[in-house]
Parts: structure tokens; sequence; C-alpha cells
């Protein structure tokens, strides 16, 4: 059986390539499976894992809307959504 690929939705992909504009952004990778050794569901996907210098975030997107921006001088990145969520990068 040939592993399905994970579908990759628009809103997930405007976000990467969001991140993949920032600063520090070293790779931004989509719909990772990660396997698991335990009972029930033995497959999870993260929408997005994204590496910086130091950090690595997984991010799961829920039907994501706003921008992804970086402040001159900053390593914080701010992401303008309903609720307004920044993270240290």
């Amino acid at each position: 059986m040939i592993p399905r690929k994970p579908t990759i939705h628009a809103s997930e992909e405007a976000l990467a390539v969001k991140f993949e504009q920032c600063r520090n952004v070293v790779s931004v990778h989509r719909g990772v499976r990660i396997h698991g050794n335990h009972p029930g569901r033995q497959r999870r996907e993260v929408d997005l894992i994204v590496s910086l210098n130091s950090t690595v975030l997984l991010v799961e997107c829920k039907h994501y809307k706003g921008r992804v921006y970086n402040e001159e001088g900053s390593s914080v990145y701010h992401q303008e959504n309903r609720d307004d969520v920044s993270f240290d990068a």
C-alpha cells in the first residue's frame, strides 16, 4: 500500500509561504506525518514544521486568516487573527 500524501489546504500553504519570507526562518516543512507507537490512531499530521536558527515550531492551522510579520530588529513573530498571538522566535 502506498502511503497517502497529506493534503495541503490553501490556508496552510499561504501561511507556509509567509513563514518562508520571514527573517531567521531556515526551512518550512508541510504536512509532516508523525507515526505513533500507541494503540488507536497510528499516524498524525502536523500542518507545518518551521525551523529557525535555534527553535523548531510545530504549527497546526485552523482556517488561518491574517498575516505573519516580524518587527525590525526583533526576534518576535506575530500572527494577527481573531486572537492576537505572538511567539518568541
